[in-house]
């Protein structure tokens, strides 16, 4: 046993008396590694280290519940994303309702942006919103609704969003129109798997 006070740091090394010669235990922890104990009274315990390895095994460990359902809740998230973001698109297109004309009209195109990402849609380079989604489903109602924005925004000032355009629209969700791409690919290709 080296005292801390019996170390000479200049002369690097350290004097051992007689009654300073003392030897440790170990145990086995049952997994390959051994510890010291110190169980005499008087005698500083070993300096032990905890490795990184054993480290991060006993917080994974310690954690795991944890760890299971945090990552759980993002998998699901994951998978499930397109079913919550369309539900809060819903939400914003309900709170939209409140909002003037023209707000809304944007925030209508926005919902119906995202939705179409969502559903694998995107719009070319160069081509109009309406000409891109009036061919999509739910035609006549967006037919309705570009040509209510369109007099609400480049015609009259006065002009209003008809309502039931409106909610027609907002009824349109990404599942439906992905729902929609697949029953049209399957009419185009007999083979395909729906």
């Amino acid at each position: 046993y080296v005292r801390p006070d019996s170390v000479d740091a200049s002369a690097g090394h350290a004097a051992v008396a007689p009654s300073d010669v003392h030897v440790w235990a170990e145990y086995s922890s049952g997994d390959g590694r051994w510890y010291e104990l110190e169980p005499s009274p008087g005698y500083r315990p070993p300096a032990y280290r905890v490795g990184w390895r054993l480290w991060a095994t006993r917080w994974l460990r310690a954690n795991a519940r944890v760890i299971g359902v945090v990552g759980g809740t993002a998998v699901f998230l994951f998978l499930a994303r397109v079913w919550w973001i369309d539900a809060l698109l819903t939400l914003l297109w309900r709170a939209g309702r409140w909002l003037p004309d023209r707000p809304r009209v944007r925030l209508a195109m926005t919902v119906l942006a995202i939705r179409g990402r969502l559903a694998g849609w995107r719009r070319p380079a160069g081509v109009t919103r309406r000409a891109w989604w009036t061919g999509r489903p739910g035609g006549e109602s967006l037919r309705r609704f570009f040509d209510a924005a369109d007099a609400l925004c480049f015609g009259s000032r006065r002009g209003t969003v008809d309502s039931s355009a409106f909610r027609d629209v907002g009824r349109l969700t990404a599942r439906q129109m992905r729902r929609h791409d697949r029953s049209e690919n399957s009419a185009a290709y007999p083979g395909a798997i729906a």
